[in-house]
């Protein structure tokens, strides 16, 4: 899903939440876009630090398919899945750039380092970042409200097809109620005369 935000167009693929690794423990969240106006990836890191939060790394298709070669992934699904994957750990460092790491466990409990990043300090996509967010929030509660309403229109619908099998079953105990008694009636003649 793509988010007009000024004149770029942004798809949110990760949104990971982690730590610097320094003495000041500050948070961290991360996120990986695609720009569909130019196939480029974006890769965000908004730090909880008032003097320099955000830091900014752009790929062109080219040098993604590199980054994504070299962590011997064969499709950007496959690539994406494993950065996004919340047990794969992600280390960050600061000094003048931020490197995040992505690390993963392999069959034998042994880690390995299977994708790098290297990020400017920049803040011109957070507004960008912010926006896609917002948008698949309203989009978020707009199908929330949509999904009530057909949960209420459902519930009355229910509710008239219950009245109406009340109204059905109390027509099907006034028919029976009244071919008996012409049944009894019937039989009644028979035997006086």
């Amino acid at each position: 899903m793509c988010f007009r935000a000024y004149t770029q167009m942004l798809e949110l693929k990760v949104r990971r939440c982690c730590e610097l690794n320094n003495e000041q423990q500050l948070s961290a969240i991360l996120f990986i876009g695609k720009s569909c106006d130019s196939d480029h990836y974006v890769i965000v890191v908004i730090i909880s630090d008032i003097l320099s939060s955000s830091y900014t790394a752009t790929y062109d298709q080219e040098s993604w398919e590199a980054l994504r070669k070299e962590g011997e992934f064969s499709t950007d699904e496959e690539f994406i899945a494993e950065l996004a994957n919340e047990k794969n750990s992600l280390n960050m460092e600061r000094s003048e750039y931020v490197q995040m790491k992505w690390i993963r466990p392999d069959e034998d409990g042994l880690t390995f380092e299977f994708c790098t990043l290297t990020l400017k300090l920049d803040t011109t996509w957070m507004y960008h970042i912010v926006n896609a967010l917002l948008k698949e929030r309203n989009i978020y509660y707009d199908n929330a409200i949509r999904e009530e309403a057909v949960v209420a229109s459902m519930e009355r619908r229910l509710e008239l097809l219950g009245n109406k099998v009340e109204e059905m079953d109390d027509y099907r105990r006034n028919l029976s109620n009244t071919l008996i008694s012409k049944f009894v009636a019937i039989q009644n003649g028979k035997v006086s005369s």
